[in-house]
């Protein structure tokens, strides 16, 4: 492992130079003050003395990277390190890797599992790594020091090739709907490495992002060496989507003398043939593929295919009026029944894009335009903006619209706040999370100016944008608290307000300050302040931090807050005791995954929730378990 270390230490900076920060410049001579102070033992002037190395060029070709040195995100960013799977066994790793969860709808979890599958590493070698010794007292008798060493742990002798490794991170890439770094990792595979399988996920990428001539030359190139019959059938529908009917054709009759069987296929070259057939009772879902060349035909979905459950799906779903919404440039609809069709259709389809952008599969972008396209001019019984209620379809398009038309920045900072507070006193129960809701306003959040006038916003604002993943943009609203609270009243309280969740997500020294509970308690409702101190003592406790009793007394004495959620496997619990044990940080990170499941941080149990976070903490991966807990703050209402 230790040469494994070696190769991929020095890639990881290659493949995202510009990941890395600056060197350091060199100390002026003379400046002891400058000069840095070496951590390694002085060289010994008696021991022998290597050969001097040889300093000629030899003139060579350089060995492609392996594949094991491929990844994209460098230590600096939040990567794992390339030695991630040291100490794992093969068989465990094998077993683990199809268990990751594809509808994350967490996003401080989505980017762990980004970093760790976006991460070069070599796999692991299969030798199990021994236990450090115990260390023993220096006046430890001569039958202790004789005790043997600790035996490594017994390993399946399974092994895992660089190869598969590579394939099922990019699959589990695919699962996530994250089309957009699968296809950037495959591209740094060898030309001469690319299996069919890649060259495959590379194609369906393209088609699922709208790039059909990135595709179709895919096709031409894989039809060379390759029979699948996937080739064939993009091939005619780059041929029917380019005008060639002639050639289309006789690939069509091929295929039918191979007796093909694929109806979603047919129905969809059907479709861009100008047929109007429905689609046949068999096809259930959509493949890349039957998205582009409906995309391509201009048709619409039939409802029965806009019922999506992967994040695959549901991305592509949402991009596609159903049949009940009809073709644009359609004309005007006077019938009531068909307007109230169309109406509750346009909603299922927010729906499903909200569930998309809540697992990260979908553009907020375009959340955002089918807010803004459904039309509200004709609805008569439209509630105020203060009445929304959390699973009002209608009322969220309504805010959206209303905070986009605003042109004074207060006006449109007390909707967007409407709009963050009901998915804060919601926690997702019957609308959208406040991730959702902070994905899909970030854009304007960015566009407002953190000023002195704003400042009772500040609060909002920078919950939204922490919950959408945008800490940058949030610490600027942050930072004007901090710069106000000493002399303003009303910043003081947002601060008090913002305390925990600032805790959580940056490390403090030393204990928690005098009186900050106390402060953030007066903030928060009284029907909700228990609950929310117990969160606060679980989420404090899990990151380490430097709790006093007396900080949370009621919530010691008590146990007031629900304890619901779903919980890990014993199994999947006791691997992560073990791995942490083991200083096994890939493996913590992918077992932690699994027990956060599609629920996420703040819809697991709170006994599961606390294991994963003690356990990347054991591991070095502090950034990680703040980052989780801090999402699980924001979700719950903090």
């Amino acid at each position: 492992m230790l040469l494994a270390a070696a190769l991929c230490g020095p890639l990881a900076g290659q493949l995202r130079a510009q990941d890395a920060p600056a060197p350091a410049t060199a100390a002026p001579l003379g400046n002891p003050s400058k000069t840095p102070v070496s951590i390694l033992p002085e060289p010994d002037p008696n021991a022998p003395q290597e050969p001097a190395p040889d300093t000629s060029i030899a003139v060579g070709e350089l060995a492609a990277p392996g594949i094991d040195r491929l990844g994209l995100v460098s230590t600096a960013r939040g990567g794992f390190a390339p030695n991630l799977w040291a100490g794992t066994d093969p068989g465990v790793l094998k077993q683990i890797l199809p268990l990751f969860p594809a509808r994350v709808s967490s996003v401080a979890q989505r980017r762990m599992a980004q970093n760790l599958l976006l991460s070069p590493g070599a796999p692991p070698s299969g030798e199990p790594v021994a236990p450090e010794p115990m260390p023993t007292a220096p006046d430890a008798d001569a039958a202790s020091d004789a005790s043997p060493p600790p035996e490594a742990p017994k390993f399946s002798g399974e092994t895992l090739d660089a190869a598969t490794l590579l394939h099922a991170r990019v699959q589990n890439l695919i699962a996530m709907g994250d089309w957009a770094d699968a296809v950037a990792l495959i591209e740094l595979v060898p030309v001469d490495q690319v299996t069919d399988s890649l060259r495959r996920i590379r194609a369906d990428a393209e088609l699922a992002s709208d790039h059909l001539s990135a595709a179709c030359a895919e096709a031409q190139a894989a039809l060379q060496a390759s029979s699948d019959v996937y080739w064939q059938e993009l091939q005619v529908f780059c041929q029917l989507a380019t005008g060639q009917s002639g050639a289309a054709a006789l690939g069509l009759d091929l295929l039918r003398e191979q007796k093909h069987d694929s109806p979603a296929f047919f129905w969809a070259v059907d479709l861009l043939q100008g047929g109007r057939k429905p689609a046949p009772a068999a096809v259930m879902s959509l493949s890349p593929l039957t998205y582009a060349m409906l995309q391509k035909a201009a048709v619409t979905l039939p409802p029965a295919l806009a019922k999506a459950a992967d994040p695959i799906t549901m991305s592509m779903v949402a991009r596609i009026p159903t049949t009940d919404e009809g073709a644009a440039g359609d004309k005007p609809i006077t019938d009531p029944a068909r307007r109230d069709r169309r109406r509750k259709a346009v909603e299922a389809r927010i729906v499903l894009a909200e569930q998309a952008v809540a697992v990260g599969s979908l553009d907020p972008e375009v959340l955002r335009g089918l807010y803004r396209g459904l039309d509200l001019k004709q609805e008569t019984d439209l509630p105020l903006l203060t009445k929304v209620a959390p699973e009002d379809i209608r009322g969220r398009a309504l805010l959206f619209q209303s905070a986009l038309t605003q042109t004074v920045p207060i006006a449109r900072a007390e909707v967007i706040t409407r709009a963050v507070e009901l998915a804060r006193l919601d926690g997702g129960e019957k609308g959208p999370n406040l991730t959702v809701v902070g994905r899909t306003y970030a854009a304007m959040l960015g566009e407002m100016e953190a000023t002195g006038e704003m400042v009772w916003f500040a609060g909002t604002a920078a919950r939204a944008l922490l919950a959408a993943g945008e800490t940058q943009k949030a610490k600027a609203w942050l930072d004007l608290v901090h710069s106000m609270s000493l002399n303003n009243q009303e910043a003081n309280a947002v601060a008090d307000g913002l305390w925990p969740i600032e805790r959580l997500l940056s490390p403090a020294p030393g204990p928690m300050p005098a009186g900050a509970v106390r402060s953030w308690a007066v903030t928060v409702p009284e029907v909700m302040r228990e609950a929310h101190r117990e969160t606060l003592l679980n989420l404090f406790i899990a990151v380490g931090d430097e709790v006093s009793p007396g900080d949370f007394p009621q919530a010691l004495a008590a146990g007031s807050a629900d304890q619901g959620g779903s919980s890990a496997r014993p199994a999947v619990m006791n691997g992560l005791t073990l791995a942490a044990r083991g200083k096994r940080v890939g493996e913590v990170a992918a077992l932690s995954l699994i027990a956060l499941g599609e629920e996420g941080p703040a819809g697991v149990s709170t006994g599961t929730l606390q294991k994963v976070l003690e356990s990347l903490m054991a591991v070095g991966r502090d950034a990680d378990a703040r980052a989780l807990a801090v999402e699980t703050a924001l979700i719950h209402g903090l």
